[in-house]
């Protein structure tokens, strides 16, 4: 590849990473004409994610990773041929704000033919609040986040077993959106 397309990659890379963290920030810009000085401030996350108990079952999970400002994180997990596996607790949703708000969490499309099941599903307690579907189309699911909750979010794949399945650790990410 030239020096032109790794630029060209990496500025399609750059711009997928912002259009997949937009909204989960407030921001404000101020204009002062007389003394030409341009002020900006971004508000904190309403939310955030943290790592869950789950996160460190190293039998089914090798790594959680939290972007900077905690509104997507990866998961390379290492799901069993012919069997569902299921991490509780993987991840935590925490408000950060004293208002309910709504918000949206997105994951991109699994497309592979031997997933037969991938979900994200956020508790609270025994109560399930929604659950992300990864095997639609566009994978996402909208809720009231009350002032100051804390949210459990498990995941579960099933993997069929045969000729083209692979146990092959794999990463899996999913995004925080703010409306």
């Amino acid at each position: 590849m030239t020096g032109r397309g790794k630029l060209l990659a990496l500025s399609g890379a750059l711009l997928l990473l912002g259009v997949a963290t937009w909204g989960a920030v407030e921001a404000a810009l101020q204009w002062s004409s007389s003394s030409a000085v341009v002020q900006t401030s971004v508000a904190p996350p309403v939310a955030h994610f943290e790592k869950g108990d789950g996160a460190s079952n190293s039998r089914y999970v090798k790594q959680v990773t939290l972007s900077d400002n905690r509104t997507r994180f990866m998961v390379v997990a290492k799901p069993r041929l012919g069997a569902e596996t299921t991490v509780k607790d993987v991840v935590r949703l925490v408000s950060d704000r004293p208002t309910d708000r709504l918000v949206t969490l997105k994951a991109a499309p699994i497309t592979n033919g031997h997933v037969e099941a991938f979900t994200w599903t956020v508790k609270n307690g025994p109560t399930t609040v929604a659950t992300v579907d990864s095997l639609q189309p566009s994978p996402a699911a909208a809720f009231a986040l009350p002032a100051g909750a804390t949210y459990k979010i498990d995941l579960k794949v099933t993997l069929a077993e045969g000729a083209g399945s692979s146990e092959a650790a794999a990463s899996f990410s999913l995004v925080l959106e703010v409306p």
